[in-house]
């Protein structure tokens, strides 16, 4: 199991509602991952059926810098205020839940960066690349056009899927999906 640095200690931010966007991990490999990986980032999306696309903040998935930001592209938040573009990432990530061999199913996303409190998975975006989202007392999750399923979690009244990104970008994922 994987533990968290500092758990007792992380600083919970004003508004947030008890959500944690990020825990750095330490310790042992995930199953089908390399040996090298020794330090985590956890990335938890707001399921958002309202999103054009999905985003995440300056400064969450730091193991990639992002790239190409373009200036006429913008984001109307709920409110009505325009925000910036601040470029595009592609993250590899594990979910916490495992595949029926037994080893956690690695996973790659791409995503803009914008001046957002909270990371949005794109439900509309979800479905433009081939997946489904599945909302559901019984149970709910994403099913991507592969097949692979990540499960959601339904907490305060919102859907989240938490992914682990790996500090290291260039570790090879060979678990199996």
């Amino acid at each position: 199991k994987r533990r968290s640095k500092n758990a007792s200690h992380r600083k919970e931010k004003k508004g947030c509602n008890n959500i944690s966007i990020l825990q750095e991990m330490k310790g042992s490999a995930i199953n089908g991952c390399s040996e090298t990986a020794e330090e985590w980032e956890e990335l938890e999306f707001l399921v958002d059926s309202g999103a054009s696309g999905t985003v995440v903040g300056k400064g969450e998935g730091r193991a990639v810098t992002a790239s190409d930001p373009d200036p006429k592209r913008h984001y109307k938040m709920a409110h009505g205020s325009i925000i910036p573009h601040l470029g595009d990432k592609k993250v590899k990530a594990v979910t916490d839940e495992l595949s029926s061999s037994g080893q956690y199913k690695p996973t790659e996303f791409k995503c803009s960066v914008a001046d957002v409190d909270k990371a949005l998975l794109s439900v509309a975006q979800v479905v433009h690349n081939g997946g489904k989202v599945v909302f559901s007392k019984a149970g709910s999750y994403i099913e991507h056009a592969s097949g692979m399923q990540d499960q959601l979690e339904f907490r305060n009244g919102l859907y989240v899927l938490k992914l682990w990104t790996p500090r290291d970008q260039g570790m090879d994922f060979h678990g199996q999906a």
